[in-house]
């Protein structure tokens, strides 16, 4: 991340207030406040033939449209957004985490699935080689076990 601190420090340390550039096509650019143009942030102007100090008008009217209250607006904006950038990751590592654990559970449900879907083959198969033709009404038990089996294999 980038350290905004001296950028900052010169923001607030700048002269407060809305900026303007006027003059632009006079040959001195100016910049001043909006509500005293009397207070003059920047100026460029010819001072001599051979000694030139320049600010053509494009310069002029950015340097007025990043007043301090712009760059103070932007660097809290960026560490807002920073904060948020770094709360959506610790959001993001705890979905992975539940993720994690719904996956374990699972896998734990389908592993006590197959054990219970063995155990009812191993009670049907029993029933069938030892007591089905011993007893009368057995046909309600087969039938309930079979549709439960056919339920189960047919997912």
């Amino acid at each position: 991340m980038t350290d905004y601190s001296k950028l900052k420090e010169l923001a607030e340390a700048a002269t407060d207030g809305v900026w303007v550039a006027t003059g632009l096509d006079q040959g001195c650019a100016q910049v001043v406040q909006q509500d005293n143009p009397w207070q003059t942030v920047a100026l460029a102007v010819e001072v001599y033939p051979e000694c030139v100090i320049h600010m053509c008008p494009e310069d002029a009217t950015y340097i007025a449209a990043v007043h301090p209250a712009v760059v103070l607006g932007l660097i809290a904006e960026n560490e807002r957004l920073m904060a948020d950038l770094r709360d959506a990751k610790d959001a993001v590592f705890g979905l992975r985490w539940a993720v994690g654990e719904f996956k374990g559970e699972r896998d734990r449900l389908k592993a006590e699935c197959e054990g219970l879907r063995k155990t009812l083959t191993d009670v049907r198969e029993t029933v069938q080689r030892e007591y089905w033709d011993e007893y009368a009404g057995l046909d309600d038990t087969r039938a309930i076990l079979d549709s439960a089996l056919g339920a189960e294999s047919s997912q």
